[in-house]
């Protein structure tokens, strides 16, 4: 099993782009957060908001979740900025920065789990199998308010990273 830590974290403010799914259309020909990656990188990569960006971070969120893991639930990938800052399309034209949407993540407490350094995606896929697992029979609950993966873009090399994964936890 993975390692993991019990730590509290603040509100996130995120830029990026989001889609509707299900963990059974993930699992399936048609999954919908492949060409959300795609999306994100072909757009917010050359988006003059990327300056304004707070840190090193993407982060892939699942939140709106209809009921729990089984249910459908909001997958949205995008980076930390200034939700107060204007949204610009100086390289990317009018039509880019309408597909940009923002979302807030809450404050909650989080179980953080870190994968392996390994290929991606290969070791996210592991790793969420390995939650869902520990979720079967922990005592912890999770609060289904929204759920991240961080991925450090300093720390990725050759096609292999290491990912941070926070649950969002119940008291």
């Amino acid at each position: 099993m993975m390692k993991s830590i019990v730590e509290q974290q603040g509100t996130l403010k995120l830029a990026g782009f989001g889609v509707r799914t299900t963990n059974q259309e993930e699992a399936g020909p048609n999954g919908r957060i492949p060409a959300l990656w795609t999306q994100y990188f072909q757009l917010a990569g050359t988006h003059s908001n990327e300056a304004q960006a707070q840190d090193d971070f993407i982060y892939g969120v699942y939140t709106d979740y209809e009921t729990d893991a089984s249910g459908a639930y909001t997958a949205f990938i995008g980076h930390a900025y200034d939700l107060d800052l204007p949204m610009t399309t100086e390289t990317t034209g009018a039509s880019a920065a309408a597909n940009i949407q923002q979302i807030v993540v809450p404050s909650s407490m989080y179980r953080v789990f870190e994968t392996r350094r390994g290929p991606m995606p290969q070791v996210v896929i592991e790793a969420w199998q390995e939650i869902w697992a520990y979720y079967e029979t922990a005592a912890e609950q999770r609060a289904y308010t929204g759920d991240f993966e961080r991925y450090d873009k300093n720390d990725y090399q050759d096609g292999e990273a290491a990912v941070r994964i926070y649950i969002a936890i119940k008291g």
